[in-house]
């Protein structure tokens, strides 16, 4: 009797592995070549994309002349890489074998009507294309999902993250860069700083006349007073940081297009202008909120307010200081900044 309740035992054991096996195969497989589309909809049809999640938290973009915008934002420029790569992975996954067809599964993996992590719904303007719901996830950058209208659940290489739900992270953080070598002048801290037109020295570098990459030699700045038109000696590693900073900057959040007196820009930490070499002049204003450590950027080229990170904002703080700018080795001490 012993010996016949072990084989039974065995005998079950074996089941179970085999019944997890196809069950993990089935899950962890990739789509395989000539499966079913998860969505069948042309993406140049597409110009309307709403994501959903919990907590009736929702983001709206809409598509007008091969630009994703924000609505919300008042048509604030999308980050188009992540909705085009976004799209591309829904619109291209395929199907296998699916991992459950009931009405019970819908629940137990969050694809339902009611219960999801993501709803994300393709409109062509006003009408819907398709709504896909993605749900619990069984592993790492991967989730279950199921089309509307149909029972059909899948474990795919799709991640809720990969759809945000918030507006900050769909926000284009890039719309304020330009190339630094399009910066001809500088006006800060009581100062102009201008690329002179003299050529700069050559590079001590040694070079060859094969070599790809051959050194290229920093502009050569000026500095001379704003007041009296007096020229001072200018600290190169300080105004090379100021032109980086200013040229790669980037933000935290959109704040809108009302001014706002906690934005602290009525006095502001301070005001930049850039001349660019095609003539355009750009004003930078930096304020803070005197109750909280929160940083507001205004640019004159946008409309637009911008928020921050206080350590960005600290950085441009530090370097556009008079002291940064301006070799102060035959008035005084230098600085041990750079």
């Amino acid at each position: 009797m012993l010996k016949t309740v072990r084989w039974l035992g065995v005998l079950l054991a074996v089941q179970i592995v085999m019944a997890v096996g196809i069950n993990l195969s089935t899950l962890w497989s990739s789509a395989q070549p000539g499966a079913a589309p998860l969505i069948e909809v042309a993406q140049n049809q597409i110009n309307r994309v709403v994501l959903e999640g919990p907590d009736q938290t929702k983001v709206v973009l809409v598509k007008e002349e091969e630009t994703w915008r924000l609505p919300e934002l008042e048509k604030f420029p999308a980050n188009q890489h992540r909705m085009n790569t976004l799209l591309d992975k829904v619109l291209g996954a395929n199907t296998g074998a699916p991992i459950a067809v009931t009405s019970g599964a819908k629940t137990r993996f969050k694809v339902s009507d009611e219960a999801f992590e993501r709803r994300m719904t393709l409109a062509q303007n006003d009408t819907t294309l398709a709504t896909l719901y993605l749900g619990s996830s069984p592993g790492p950058r991967r989730s279950y999902v199921r089309a509307d209208g149909k029972d059909a659940i899948f474990a795919l290489e799709l991640a809720a993250y990969e759809m945000p739900v918030q507006l900050a992270d769909w926000e284009d953080k890039t719309i304020l860069q330009f190339p630094k070598t399009e910066i001809k002048a500088l006006e800060v801290a009581e100062l102009r700083l201008e690329q002179s037109t003299q050529p700069a020295p050559p590079s001590v570098e040694k070079q060859t006349d094969d070599d790809p990459h051959p050194a290229i030699s920093p502009p050569v700045w000026e500095a001379r007073e704003l007041k009296g038109d007096r020229r001072v000696e200018i600290n190169p590693d300080g105004v090379e940081k100021l032109s980086r900073l200013l040229a790669d900057l980037t933000f935290d959040k959109v704040l809108g297009r009302d001014l706002r007196q906690d934005y602290g820009l009525e006095k502001p930490l301070f005001t930049v202008t850039v001349t660019q070499k095609s003539g355009d002049i750009l004003t930078y204003i930096l304020g803070k909120n005197p109750k909280t450590d929160d940083y507001t950027l205004k640019v004159s080229n946008r409309p637009e307010y911008f928020r921050l990170p206080s350590y960005q904002a600290t950085a441009l703080l530090e370097v556009a200081d008079r002291k940064q700018l301006l070799n102060t080795a035959s008035t005084g001490p230098a600085s041990t900044k750079s």
